[in-house]
Formats: C-alpha cells, sequence, structure tokens
C-alpha cells in the first residue's frame, strides 16, 4: 500500500512540475535564450503566476505564437500589468502558424455591438490589466511592433491603448 501511494504521490508531484514550467519565467527563459533576430516557435501554452512580471523583450525577436495562448490572467490591474514590454530600439514581431488552433476551455469574446458571442482561434496574447499603459503590448518610443498573426483579445490599460500601445516614435 506504502508503495503504491509514494507511486502515486510521485506522479502527481511530476505533473504539478510540469505545469509549472509553462508560467512567464519559462516563457521570459526562451525569449531571452533565443538568439537577436531569431525565431521563438511556441509548443504550449503560458500563463503567469500571480507574482510574475510582463515579458521583456530586450531584442528583435519573432515570436511564432503556433496557434497558443500567451495569458497574464490579472483579472486587477497592476503597474507593469501588460503581457509584453518590447524596449526602446527592439522590435517584436508576432506571427502565428496555426490560426486555427482551437483551445479548451474555449475562448470567447462578446461583439459589444451585436452581442454575438464569437469564438478566438489560433495564437492568443490576452490577460494583461495595466495601470498605465500597454495592456497587451507596450512598444516603447524607437522600437517597433510587427504583427503578422495572431489575435490580441481581452487586455486593459487605465489610459491608453488596451491591445497595444505605441509609444513616441515607435511604429
Amino acid at each position: 500500500m506504502w508503495k503504491n501511494l509514494l507511486i502515486t504521490l510521485l506522479f502527481l508531484g511530476c505533473i504539478g512540475f510540469a505545469q509549472a514550467q509553462n508560467n512567464f519565467t519559462a516563457l521570459q527563459n526562451r525569449i531571452n535564450s533565443t538568439a537577436n533576430n531569431g525565431i521563438l516557435t511556441l509548443d504550449v501554452d503560458y500563463v503567469a503566476t500571480s507574482s510574475e512580471n510582463r515579458l521583456n523583450i530586450g531584442k528583435n525577436i519573432t515570436i511564432d505564437l503556433n496557434g497558443h495562448i500567451i495569458n497574464r490572467n490579472l483579472s486587477e490591474g497592476k503597474d507593469d500589468g501588460g503581457v509584453f514590454y518590447v524596449n526602446s530600439n527592439q522590435t517584436l514581431t508576432l506571427k502565428d502558424s496555426n490560426p486555427t488552433a482551437t483551445h479548451s476551455p474555449e475562448v470567447t469574446y462578446s461583439d459589444p455591438v451585436t452581442n454575438v458571442i464569437i469564438s478566438i482561434n489560433g495564437g492568443i496574447v490576452m490577460g494583461g490589466n495595466t495601470n498605465s499603459d500597454g495592456g497587451g503590448i507596450m512598444v516603447c518610443p524607437q522600437s517597433t511592433l510587427k504583427f503578422q498573426g495572431g489575435t490580441i483579445a481581452k487586455n486593459k490599460a487605465k489610459r491608453y491603448g488596451g491591445g497595444v500601445y505605441n509609444g513616441d516614435g515607435s511604429s
């Protein structure tokens, strides 16, 4: 009996450990280890824990969402509550090579005009909630966002740019 209990606990511990690896710290480590001008292709969804910071882009990088979700998961506003922060003189290119991917649980959006519920498929940047600008992506002055695919949805900013905020001189 004790042997079975130990095996079960070890198995459950492994599951918990595997799930913890799909947080923002793990994704930031992958961003940091990708070469300048390199491509990072996601192979899992990433969900931030409450203590994690936004994703810092300090190089020119392409992130292929590949049908996956990057979720900051904030219900309340936070001073650095955006999902991505693109530093000055850097370029973030977002694309999605799997735009028909479905999600479980389903991610939906309610059209404010028609009240129709829309399912969002493919790669998604979501869950940012900042007390300043750029709930989804903060594009600093003299930096660039190249948006080639995916969806930026369900982000909030107390000031400007719930989805994307472009600072002075950014593109």
